[in-house]
C-alpha cells in the first residue's frame, strides 16, 4: 500500500522537496539533494518495517521464521535497485541520459511492479487462507 500511495501522491518525492537537503549540502544539485531526501522518507518506512521481520524471524514460529525470509528476500531487489537509484542520482545525475542509465532506470521499475504484484498476491494468499471456515469432518 505504501508503494502505492508513493507512486501517487508522490510522497517521498514531496519530503525529499521540503527537507531541502540541499541548503545542508550546498554541492549538490536540487533534484540530487530531493532524492536523497526522498531516500530518508524510504529510511524511515524501512527500519519499522525491518525490525518487524527480524522479530518475527528471531522470534517467530517455523511459519513466521519462513514468511519473514520471503519478504526479505523479495525486497531485498527492490531496495538495492533503489538505494542505487538515488546514490547515482546524487553522484552522477547525467548518468540517467545514457543508454545504460535508461535501461537501469527500467529494470528498476520492473522490479518495483514485480515486487508490488507478488506482495499482493502473497497478501490475498494469506488473507484467503487465514478467512477460510473451519471444516466439520
Amino acid at each position: 500500500m505504501i508503494l502505492a500511495a508513493d507512486d501517487h501522491f508522490m510522497l517521498h518525492e514531496q519530503v525529499g522537496r521540503r527537507l531541502r537537503v540541499e541548503t545542508l549540502l550546498p554541492a549538490l544539485a536540487e533534484p540530487s539533494a530531493q532524492e536523497l531526501g526522498g531516500m530518508l522518507f524510504w529510511v524511515a518506512i524501512a527500519v519499522p518495517a525491518a525490525t518487524a521481520l527480524a522479530i518475527a524471524y528471531r522470534a517467530g514460529s517455523p511459519a513466521a521464521r519462513r514468511g519473514a525470509r520471503q519478504l526479505s528476500l523479495l525486497i531485498a531487489p527492490l531496495v538495492a535497485l533503489g538505494a542505487g537509484h538515488v546514490l547515482l542520482s546524487a553522484l552522477h545525475p547525467s548518468f540517467f541520459e545514457t543508454p545504460g542509465g535508461q535501461l537501469f532506470s527500467v529494470g528498476r521499475t520492473g522490479v518495483k511492479l514485480l515486487t508490488t504484484s507478488v506482495l499482493l498476491l502473497q497478501a490475498t494468499s494469506i488473507s484467503i487462507t487465514a478467512w477460510q471456515p473451519a471444516r466439520n469432518d
